[in-house]
């Protein structure tokens, strides 16, 4: 028997939580949050063919945490002044985004990003986890 509901909750908790996907009205957001806890830190993982308006991506994180230290966009750097990484919805054709993440400052830099993080860093991340999956699919809608 089909399950798609279970599949679709699955789904978001990555699009929506580990790769931070926002939905906006002038475009897309990304606020990743990696935790070293569920992936290693030097493996990088990616979404491949997002397609949002126009445009199609590629996201890549590399590293682990929940800063953004960089961010390129088809090689060319981002400018730090627009972190967390943000596109514009009248881009067109395919596009590469890497981003790249780091512990917050103060985070403990240990093997699990529990084992030194702030209360501050555990509420991001239950918030990136559990946000309404139906708020975000409406979004979706509205903007897409």
């Amino acid at each position: 028997r089909s399950q798609l509901w279970s599949d679709a909750g699955f789904l978001s908790m990555f699009y929506y939580g580990v790769f931070g996907l926002r939905l906006e009205t002038t475009g897309i957001r990304w606020k990743p949050m990696k935790p070293l806890e569920v992936f290693a830190k030097d493996k990088p993982i990616s979404l491949r063919g997002i397609h949002y308006r126009e445009m199609t991506l590629d996201v890549t994180l590399h590293g682990a945490g929940t800063r953004v230290a960089s961010a390129s966009l088809d090689g060319s750097p981002l400018a730090t002044a627009s972190m967390p990484p943000f596109l514009e919805a009248g881009l067109k054709g395919h596009h590469v985004l890497e981003i790249h993440l780091e512990e917050k400052e103060g985070s403990g830099g240990g093997e699990t990003a529990g084992a030194g993080s702030s209360t501050e860093d555990q509420a991001d991340v239950a918030s990136m986890l559990f946000e309404s999956t139906t708020a975000a699919a409406e979004t979706a809608t509205t903007y897409a």
